[in-house]
């Protein structure tokens, strides 16, 4: 029996630490956490009071400091070369180097909580995100969350993110944390968290706390087993009911006049043409501007307006007419990612497979 705490390794940035715990958690042993700076990423030790507190609150971590030579147990690090799989997340891919290299004989089971934190009762009531720079996605609502939850939104991470999102969304408060532990903290209060793939959401993740993730669609790797999560590629959403507010449904931002072809006649029951009804009256014929064109006189909508009433209605009365239109093969590696981590059902699959029904 191992009488002497383990020495496990990083040389990682802030998540990989994060994600480094899943795989502590499961070998349920005590570990010193030693810090290595190996020039492959943005160096970890000066940045060691950031995460030093998070690691050395949880309970098998005995402590945190650079690295003095000692023989090491696992060098997390070493999943960089061969183990950092994009279909997987980071938390399994730490975990399958582990494995492969000796330091646990199964995998862990991330769909569960390996962060404790306690919870900061300042955020009860409040949805709070974070933005960082890399791995946004257009699709994602964002416009339409601050719109939703308003006042008791509050935003974390770092100054220059805060400015960034509210020039491109619109005002959010701004909260100081000084360390990931606090940002542990922050999350396990609140209500809801959603931001993009970054330390703040492997944290998110770390504890299971419910959260929305503005999903990469080029490196999503940041996908885990089915828990109380929704992982975002395309902008639908459940915004859940949280921060006072009541639940609302956001769709697909692939449901737009524009990702339907308009030069097909669609077919509507036995009858020919693009639809619409309203005031008592029926308009169906045989191009968009025609029909448009009958819909403004009837409404006082402008040309383009009824163009894009007639286009959604018939869509919506016809989506078999435009199934293939939502094919897109820009999604496939979300979709394997999904996959792999065990998602049986997801908006992403009825994409791909122009499934628009599940979509309206």
């Amino acid at each position: 029996m191992n009488t002497r705490p383990r020495c496990v390794t990083s040389s990682g940035d802030l998540g990989d630490c994060v994600a480094s715990m899943a795989t502590i958690v499961h070998k349920n042993e005590p570990c010193f956490y030693l810090l290595l700076d190996d020039g492959k990423t943005k160096g970890i030790i000066s940045r060691a009071h950031i995460i030093r507190p998070l690691l050395e609150s949880q309970p098998l971590i005995e402590s945190v400091r650079p690295w003095r030579n000692e023989v090491v147990d696992w060098a997390s690090e070493g999943f960089r070369p061969n183990w950092h799989d994009r279909k997987r997340n980071l938390a399994t891919c730490h975990a399958q180097h582990a494995l492969d290299t000796g330091f646990i004989e199964t995998l862990p089971d991330t769909s569960k909580p390996w962060l404790v934190a306690e919870a900061d009762s300042r955020m009860v009531g409040r949805v709070v995100i974070n933005r960082s720079p890399r791995y946004q996605n257009d699709f994602f609502p964002w416009l339409e969350i601050v719109r939703h939850y308003g006042e008791s939104l509050v935003f974390i991470g770092m100054p220059h993110e805060h400015e960034e999102f509210q020039n491109t969304f619109g005002r959010v408060p701004y909260l100081f944390t000084d360390n990931m532990l606090e940002v542990s903290q922050v999350i396990a209060g609140s209500d809801l968290f959603i931001g993009n793939q970054s330390s703040c959401m492997t944290i998110a993740e770390g504890l299971k706390h419910p959260r929305i993730l503005e999903g990469s669609i080029n490196i999503p790797d940041c996908i885990y087993p089915p828990s109380n999560a929704q992982y975002v590629f395309d902008g639908s959403m459940i915004l859940p009911a949280a921060g006072g507010k009541s639940e609302k449904r956001l769709k697909s931002k692939l449901i737009t006049p524009s990702s339907f072809d308009t030069s097909i006649v669609p077919k509507i029951g036995r009858t020919y043409g693009w639809y619409w009804e309203g005031n008592g009256v029926r308009v169906i014929e045989s191009t968009v501007r025609k029909a448009a064109s009958k819909v403004a006189r009837i409404t006082g909508m402008t040309q383009e307006e009824a163009e894009t009433e007639v286009i959604m209605m018939t869509v919506r009365v016809a989506p078999h007419n435009f199934s293939s239109g939502l094919r897109s093969a820009q999604f496939q590696a979300a979709k394997m990612s999904l996959i792999e981590n065990g998602w049986e059902t997801h908006p992403i699959f009825d994409v791909m497979s122009g499934q628009i029904e599940a979509l309206l």
